[in-house]
């Protein structure tokens, strides 16, 4: 039988840190989860990103009579779309004082037992959330149109697209007949419980055959807005007002490597059976917001992913949306070689004053929309 224990050493290396955080399953990372494992991903050396754009056509061949040559027809042209990654960037030390309390009793100097490497572990997990946060908070604000980066002092931080003080905004270009009420689509409100939602769809159906080909089948809001479709008169006389209005209502499922489910839940509508209408009410605080636990809940710290009154809506995920990583070279310590790392990565520096290691953690990442025309981003009630 082996020891309980490891030495700081195996505990840090690269490989180690790297494995422990994948293990790490944090709430509220639906969006990346949902549309970015079956998204259209990439790697790219450095931070630049560009991709073509070749469209399909939706033009007929032309007619010619007898004893005539062939229509000239032009070539299709191509496009194309850049864009810088964000890279995201931080360290936290670790000192080894805090460590030589968790050395077992008779075991080596510099050894840890398991109560101390659930102490790293938990560590590396606060580490690693905040990460993802960073890549759930893009994956939202891309279907929102996008998202801004703001100067604070020598760091930068993510915030609202068009905020006051950014230095720039990454915008994805939705068209303006995707946002708000659609070019009239949603021309009632759905706070009014006669409002005929199923009509609007229909008519979002047909619109969507026409600018982009991929048919709307994902609704999400949070459960304020929910409200308006459980309340929805006409929802229910389709299916008959002695019936539930839905088809099935289900709770997320708890991931083995996590404490508790995403926030939410999925509704399917008798009236709209193909459209499945997802309840998440997840979100972060502000950026520099402190970490204690009363700034952390503070509702006007707190932004939901999905406001109030308004509903993300897309199709299947598929290739219109991806995410693309980049690179970049790293030394671990003074002594190591130089290696080209991709996406998310961590590793551990030893340092000497006060003596612990610093670990260290990087990701060059950028959520992609590879077709504005396919998703939408409606405001629904009170508008």
């Amino acid at each position: 039988m082996g020891v309980p224990y490891v030495t700081r050493e195996q505990l840090f290396q690269s490989p180690v840190i790297t494995g422990i955080i994948s293990q790490l399953d944090t709430p509220g990372s639906l969006f990346q989860r949902t549309y970015g494992g079956a998204g259209m991903n990439d790697r790219v050396q450095g931070r630049t990103a560009s991709w073509d754009i070749y469209n399909a056509t939706r033009s007929v061949a032309t007619v010619r009579g007898p004893r005539t040559g062939p229509n000239l027809r032009s070539r299709k042209p191509y496009g194309n779309r850049s864009s810088q990654l964000i890279r995201l960037h931080e360290k936290m030390f670790i000192a080894d004082e805090d460590l030589m309390r968790y050395r077992p009793p008779g075991g080596p100097v510099g050894a840890i037992d398991t109560n101390g490497q659930a102490y790293v572990r938990q560590q590396l997990g606060y580490f690693a959330q905040v990460f993802r946060n960073a890549r759930e908070f893009m994956w939202s604000r891309m279907f929102r149109g996008g998202f801004g980066v703001k100067v604070v002092g020598d760091d930068m931080q993510l915030v609202e697209k068009g905020a006051g003080g950014v230095v720039f905004d990454v915008d994805y270009a939705l068209p303006a007949a995707h946002l708000n009420q659609l070019g009239g689509i949603i021309g009632a409100s759905w706070a009014t419980s006669s409002t005929d939602i199923v009509s609007q769809l229909m008519e979002l159906e047909k619109y969507a055959s026409r600018v982009n080909g991929r048919p709307p089948r994902h609704l999400w809001m949070n459960g304020f807005t929910a409200r308006y479709l459980l309340e929805n008169s006409q929802l229910a006389q389709i299916v008959g007002t002695s019936v539930r209005i839905f088809d099935s209502l289900t709770r997320r499922e708890i991931d083995p490597a996590s404490k508790y489910p995403d926030t939410g839940y999925d509704i399917v509508f008798g009236a709209l059976p193909l459209y499945r209408f997802h309840v998440y009410n997840g979100g972060l605080v502000k950026a520099g917001t402190a970490e204690d636990f009363d700034s952390q809940i503070n509702a006007s710290n707190f932004e939901y992913f999905i406001p109030d009154d308004h509903v993300i809506i897309t199709p299947d995920p598929g290739e219109w949306c991806g995410s693309i990583v980049g690179s970049e070279y790293v030394r671990e310590n003074v002594t190591s070689d130089m290696r080209e790392v991709y996406g998310f990565n961590a590793w551990a520096t030893p340092v000497i004053d006060p003596p612990g290691r610093e670990v260290k953690q990087v990701d060059n990442f950028l959520p992609v929309l590879y077709e504005p025309y396919a998703i939408y981003y409606a405001k629904v009630a009170n508008f």
